[in-house]
């Protein structure tokens, strides 16, 4: 999406309560359709995945039972979809994060499934891009002064989101408390 395609959602939402306009904007960064990067976008993508260059530990939230040495392979080549949306995340990539947080949210995400879930330290293995999804979301937000200054500790979640080719674990993390709802207590 270019900005004014931004813009133009913000002004569509703008009288609608912070809560559900963020969910309005997820729903919006994560149409049925895939689509590419627009040029503003990749140039974004390109920027974080400049500065992730320096990121010394990539975190996966993902299902349990992998063991240090295994390659996390996309859903599309395994045949799993843990949280049965078929319409979300494109299921070509493996996906990744710089934050330990937004990885245990996944593996959260994973549990209300009914899902057993980890959280591992991987290495990404081919070439990075920013998470699509994450990355629209984040732009929506950073573009919406209300939104943003309440969810400002928040945006580097999603712009710190990445996806690769396949990710190496190379360690296995002890199981945390679930976090789920630190973004939903946004009012």
């Amino acid at each position: 999406m270019e900005p004014k395609v931004y813009q133009s959602i913000i002004r569509r939402h703008s009288r609608i309560p912070p809560a559900a306009r963020l969910k309005a904007y997820l729903l919006a960064a994560y149409e049925p359709k895939p689509h590419p990067f627009s040029s503003y976008e990749r140039k974004v993508s390109d920027k974080l995945v400049a500065g992730a260059s320096a990121v010394q530990t990539w975190y996966h939230g993902g299902l349990a039972g992998r063991a240090v040495g295994d390659m996390l392979l996309p859903s599309s080549l395994v045949g799993l979809n843990p949280r049965k949306l078929d319409v979300w995340s494109p299921k070509e990539q493996v996906y990744i994060t710089r934050y330990r947080d937004a990885a245990q949210g996944f593996t959260d995400l994973n549990e209300r499934f009914d899902e057993r879930s980890q959280v591992y330290v991987v290495e990404p293995v081919g070439p990075l891009i920013a998470d699509p999804e994450a990355l629209r979301t984040g732009l929506l937000i950073q573009a919406d002064p209300q939104l943003w200054r309440q969810m400002q500790a928040h945006v580097g979640d999603f712009f710190g989101r990445f996806c690769c080719e396949s990710a190496k674990v190379v360690r296995v993390l002890e199981r945390q408390e679930p976090t789920l709802g630190k973004l939903a207590q946004v009012r």
